[in-house]
């Protein structure tokens, strides 16, 4: 999930807060279908675990695909040092630069980044993936 930075970001800097929870209220300037594309977009239809990130960038479907089959998903990667996951990234498909995983400072062997719920995982990044 994006932070509240990374949604600031695509608002001219200084916007306030209100500005832009007003835009993203807009339907002429965020259209339903465009939210819920870019929401379906920032979840793989699988529990992703850091620590089972492969280390090479790989294409992985997300929840777009179930409407765009032939959508080429993101591409997530990680880097390990020994059995540690210290860096993580995932890429949008228009996204010009990958997307940090926001890793916690202190590794450990379960992913740091990995927030635990009921119905999946949570990791917070840095960016907005743009699906195109």
């Amino acid at each position: 999930a994006p932070t509240n930075a990374a949604l600031r970001a695509l608002f001219p800097a200084g916007t306030p807060d209100a500005n832009i929870i007003g835009a993203l209220n807009t339907p002429a300037l965020f259209p339903a279908s465009t939210v819920r594309g870019l929401v379906v977009y920032h979840i793989l239809g699988v529990r992703a675990f850091t620590p089972n990130f492969p280390t090479t960038e790989t294409a992985v479907p997300t929840l777009l695909n179930g409407a765009i089959a032939t959508h080429p998903g993101v591409r997530l990667m990680a880097t390990f040092t020994g059995p540690f996951v210290t860096a993580a990234t995932v890429k949008g498909a228009a996204n010009a630069t990958a997307s940090n995983v926001l890793i916690n400072p202190t590794p450990n062997p379960a992913g740091s980044s990995d927030q635990h719920f009921t119905n999946g995982v949570l990791h917070k990044i840095d960016q907005v993936l743009r699906p195109q």
